[in-house]
């Protein structure tokens, strides 16, 4: 039996780490499925199901537990969350931002959002917040 058989076991997922790794996994798979419901709260179910059941599985259930279960798996959701912000603010180039441009020249004038971050994560038609920065162009020629 090779080593890839064994990647992810009950035992293992009910590491630490192994329970981090499987709920950003599955966070992240399941993040665009619940869409409408905050991530956060996503990765907490998941973590918490993953406990519940890799007891199960194992035979090492207590329910007498299951409030520590809960409380393990908060530390889990957060920790998987910042884990992978993190690793998205780590590999996000400082150019890849969303910006609002507005053009000054008189015959293309106009004002649009320039979305070079993620446009795929935005719908048409749907309405999009932002703060406005006022620079002063004329001290930037």
């Amino acid at each position: 039996m090779s080593n890839l058989d064994n990647f992810f076991t009950w035992e293992t997922l009910l590491t630490y780490g192994g329970c981090i790794a499987g709920t950003v996994l599955v966070t992240e798979w399941l993040k665009h499925v619940f869409a409408k419901v905050p991530t956060q709260i996503v990765s907490f179910v998941v973590a918490v199901l993953i406990l519940f059941v890799g007891h199960l599985a194992t035979g090492t259930m207590v329910w007498a537990d299951a409030p520590l279960y809960l409380v393990n798996a908060v530390a889990v959701s957060l920790a998987a969350n910042g884990g992978f912000d993190a690793l998205k603010r780590t590999f996000i180039k400082k150019g890849d931002v969303d910006e609002l441009v507005i053009d000054n020249d008189q015959n293309n004038g106009g004002v649009y959002l320039n979305l070079t971050k993620e446009p795929e994560n935005f719908k048409d038609g749907e309405v999009v917040s932002f703060k406005v920065k006022k620079v002063d162009v004329s001290s930037q020629e």
